[in-house]
């Protein structure tokens, strides 16, 4: 188990080397790999081959700390959120392997990305706290659910310590798990300020929770660094 664990970060280190991180603007298109432990260096690697082929480079990508939500997905080792300049098809011969192989597949999620580079900071991304919440709407009022979403934005845009939003995808296929409708990338510019903030903000955490309970069937909060 060890030996898998040390190959798979081995591996996913390789992924490294595919680009520089992504700021924001050009690319449209994105791929996030929930990756396990127990995969072994193998996953990786033929992730790494998938990410060339398709013309992707490494935006963001972190070892996942802890999780909260109701999804039925065990907690990943990594999460790797790649930008790409073309749409991803998992149905294409280079995710064969990843997709149908007889090994722990990744969870893997492709479709349309948005970047805030409004909300960019100067903070150092290693020492950020990450929150990847990837969500199923319900669907019931999608207007509604815009506006309050967007209310909940404007809420927290004074507010000292505020979470950011780095990326949002709007799903359009997944393997191993039912398709989500979104994945979001948020974070704190640190632990600290992110303690903070809840603590000073019960408010907007209350507005957050009825916002989830109105409009998710379910979600997942998954708790990370970064790594790159």
């Amino acid at each position: 188990m060890e030996q898998n664990k040390m190959a798979a970060a081995a591996a996913v280190a390789m992924i490294c080397l595919l680009g520089a991180p992504q700021t924001g603007g050009a690319a449209s298109h994105a791929l996030l790999a929930l990756v396990y432990g127990e995969d072994g260096g193998s996953i990786a690697e033929q992730l790494a081959t998938a990410v060339v082929e398709n013309d992707c480079v490494v935006k963001r990508m972190g070892p996942v700390l802890g999780e909260a939500g109701a999804i039925n997905l065990d907690q990943p080792e990594q999460f790797i959120w790649l930008t790409c300049d073309q749409a991803v098809d998992l149905e294409a011969a280079g995710f064969a392997g990843l997709v149908n192989g007889p090994d722990r597949r990744p969870v893997l999620l492709v479709g349309r990305q948005t970047d805030f580079p409004e909300d960019d900071s100067a903070s150092d991304y290693r020492n950020r706290a990450y929150i990847l919440k990837v969500s199923h709407f319900n669907n019931d009022k999608p207007p509604r659910r815009r506006k309050d979403l967007e209310q909940i934005r404007n809420w927290t845009l004074d507010r000292k310590d505020r979470y950011r939003r780095e990326s949002f995808m709007r799903v359009q296929a997944a393997s191993g798990m039912e398709t989500p409708d979104e994945a979001v990338l948020l974070f704190y510019d640190s632990p600290l300020h992110g303690e903070r903030f809840r603590e000073n903000n019960p408010d907007i955490l209350e507005a957050i929770e009825a916002f989830n309970d109105a409009h998710l069937n379910d979600h997942t909060y998954y708790f990370a660094g970064a790594a790159q």
